[in-house]
């Protein structure tokens, strides 16, 4: 063989290895759903004090939660089985691997339920799944009302 016949054969053979390799671009790998990490306060947490609280869901990874699904995020709160109103979501922010849920309206001897349904909170990545629902319980500290004697 010649010279300029053996560098063409190794320039093609080069060529077709370099081009085998590439990743289709067309056809993105699934990624995997984010996970939970950690939540606080965690899940079953008791004596929570104050009339608010951020809730902070940690991931396995950056995600992302739209407008439109934030507004699916929801808390209830049961007082000796029976509804308990005021608590209500104030805010509800996506920062790099954390969910952060601002809850106010917390009342006395509560337990409350903090619920994301699926796929609210997405990865940033193409092809990913969402992330599955999460409920979070917690329960407010039970604080006695002071008696108020009327004094003559």
């Amino acid at each position: 063989m010649t010279r300029k016949t053996t560098m063409i054969l190794g320039a093609t053979l080069t060529m077709a290895a370099l081009f085998s390799c590439t990743p289709n671009i067309d056809d993105p790998i699934p990624v995997a759903a984010p996970s939970i990490v950690s939540t606080s306060p965690s899940d079953g947490a008791q004596d929570i004090e104050g009339d608010k609280i951020d809730i902070v869901i940690t991931y396995d990874q950056n995600i992302r939660c739209s407008l439109k699904n934030q507004a699916l995020v929801s808390i209830e709160g049961e007082e000796l089985g029976s509804k308990a109103g005021g608590a209500s979501i104030e805010k509800v922010n996506a920062y790099m691997a954390e969910l952060r849920v601002g809850v106010i309206g917390l009342e006395s001897g509560v337990k409350y339920t903090l619920s994301v349904p699926e796929g609210v909170v997405e990865g940033f990545r193409e092809m990913q799944a969402s992330a599955k629902s999460v409920k979070i319980s917690f329960t407010t500290k039970k604080v006695e009302k002071p008696i108020d004697y009327e004094l003559n």
